[in-house]
């Protein structure tokens, strides 16, 4: 125990060595600790790190559990909104439905009855066109019957001397005219009218005025042709105080150029007795315009109105 092992420049004893071990043991046993110490420290560290990060991860957890729950709630609250919305909506489009088909109802049965009295109305329109068709039926056998007395000068003639016949007496007194009367040059006119007042005697011819009126035509007048038809010729006097007029009224359904003025200047002569009633047959059936009357003055002719009936 007393020999000396190594030499370190310092003499080494056993006790010495045994300090020496001792001494590295602590050293040792202090590093241990130390290091110990640091593992305890880190793992503490680590768990504190740990327990802090599962605290904010506890507390975003909870957070994610509040705002879930108030979502839950929005959406549970939307949801009986949207429910209570859809009833209202659905109420109120059961409502209007129920509203457009009272109004649909009405109408289509307001449009029934509308058709329903349209349609009766049409059967009695067609009724009356039924009814006038057939009384157009009539006219027309009757206008027929008329157009062959017309197209013949005899039956023509003998409808004008009835017609003139039924006018005379229905409106003339029986001591005002005379038919078949013998003139003094033993002309017999179809009728004579005794004005008042007045000895000369009115001749009135019972021809149908279906003759064209060439001599009463006028070199420029541009009408295809000479034909028309006389609806009316009245000759009378008319009193203003103690001067008189004769005024000539005449109708048709249209007149030749200068044809009125040209037919009251050749009455004129035939009232002056220049002219005969033969003479004025004579010249509506030959034309001759030289034998006519001058024309009468525009100014004593007078338009009175047109009838559209």
């Amino acid at each position: 125990m007393d020999k000396i092992l190594f030499t370190f420049g310092v003499p080494f004893t056993g006790l010495g060595l045994l300090l020496a071990a001792c001494g590295l043991a602590l050293a040792l046993l202090i590093v241990i600790a130390i290091s110990v110490l640091r593992a305890g420290s880190a793992r503490a560290l680590e768990a504190a790190l740990v327990a802090e990060r599962q605290n904010e991860a506890d507390d975003k957890m909870a957070e994610l559990t509040r705002l879930n729950a108030e979502l839950t709630g929005r959406l549970r609250s939307m949801a009986e909104v949207m429910t209570s919305r859809q009833t209202d909506l659905a109420r109120i489009m059961a409502d209007r439905l129920d509203a457009v088909g009272a109004r649909v109802g009405q109408g289509l049965e307001q449009g029934a009855r509308s058709t329903a009295d349209h349609l009766a109305k049409l059967g009695e329109r067609l009724a009356v066109i039924d009814r006038a068709q057939e009384g157009l039926t009539g006219l027309t056998k009757e206008m027929l019957g008329l157009k062959e007395i017309l197209a013949n000068k005899q039956s023509r003639g003998a409808f004008g001397q009835g017609r003139m016949e039924a006018i005379v007496r229905d409106n003339l007194s029986a001591d005002a005219f005379a038919f078949q009367h013998v003139l003094s040059n033993r002309n017999r006119p179809d009728c004579v009218i005794r004005l008042p007042g007045d000895d000369r005697l009115m001749v009135v011819d019972a021809k149908f005025p279906l003759e064209a009126f060439t001599a009463f035509r006028a070199a420029e007048c541009q009408a295809k042709s000479p034909v028309r038809t006389l609806e009316k010729l009245d000759v009378s006097r008319q009193w203003m105080g103690q001067h008189g007029e004769i005024v000539i009224e005449t109708c048709a359904r249209s007149f030749l150029h200068h044809q009125v003025r040209a037919m009251v200047g050749t009455l004129m002569l035939a009232g002056c007795r220049r002219l005969s009633a033969d003479d004025v047959a004579d010249i509506l059936a030959t034309g001759d315009k030289t034998r006519c009357g001058p024309l009468a003055p525009a100014c004593g002719l007078t338009f009175v109105g047109v009838d559209y009936t």
